[in-house]
């Protein structure tokens, strides 16, 4: 399934007489994108969702569960950076951490479909997939510790039904002059395409962009 980008050549639009450029069309559709799904989400139940999706789900159990097996135990990651002034790693932490399992989870990205307490459904690569997370200590952390980041999420996700961790995370945090900076990055099996890790960093780009986002406007009105 591949992610397309938009743009027609040729096509024209005006609105009450004014040009609209490419930019501004995509950008009212995503409007109404992201209202159109949270009228979905907000009608579907969570057992309805779970027993829509749970096709697709078993396609990327058994995809993991094969990536699992190929990768002999070795880890493949990839990292994203996000800056954002007027808020602090704390701060976000301390909303992440109020925010999980709630509407907000949800709001950040269009292919979050479920998310509880210490499990999620979002789509990863090409499929949705339940994810059940365990925090994880510092010296049990995927990847090399950030001393300058004291914000920190470290957890390793497993495939609802599968005995084996599916991947890991860990998302570090700290302030700079303006506000802070976020340092995420997830760890799969190394045999995970190249593609799959590709859309997934998208993935995380979007999410935790929305969800810093969030967490500003959240401060700034308390």
């Amino acid at each position: 399934m591949d992610l397309e980008t938009r743009g027609v050549a040729g096509l024209h639009v005006w609105a009450g007489g004014e040009p609209i450029d490419d930019v501004t069309l995509a950008q009212w559709e995503l409007q109404f994108a992201r209202r159109a799904l949270a009228l979905l989400k907000e009608l579907i139940t969570e057992q309805e969702m779970k027993a829509l999706l749970a096709p697709l789900m078993a396609r990327s159990k058994k995809l993991f569960d094969e990536w699992i097996a190929a990768s002999n135990g070795q880890l493949r990651s990839f990292a994203v950076d996000i800056e954002i002034d007027g808020l602090s790693a704390a701060r976000f932490a301390a909303w992440f951490q109020a925010n999980t399992g709630g509407a907000a989870m949800l709001a950040a990205h269009p292919e979050h479909f479920f998310f509880g307490d210490s499990d999620l459904i979002e789509t990863m690569g090409w499929y949705p997939v339940h994810l059940v997370m365990e925090p994880l200590p510092d010296d049990q952390a995927p990847g090399e510790l950030d001393p300058d980041y004291p914000q920190r999420v470290i957890a390793a996700g497993r495939v609802q039904g599968s005995a084996q961790p599916a991947g890991a995370v860990l998302h570090q945090f700290r302030d700079v002059p303006t506000g802070c900076r976020a340092k995420l990055a997830c760890y799969f099996p190394a045999a995970a395409p190249d593609d799959f890790i590709a859309i997934h960093q998208r993935h995380v780009a979007v999410e935790f962009s929305n969800w810093l986002v969030a967490a500003r406007s959240a401060v700034a009105s308390s």
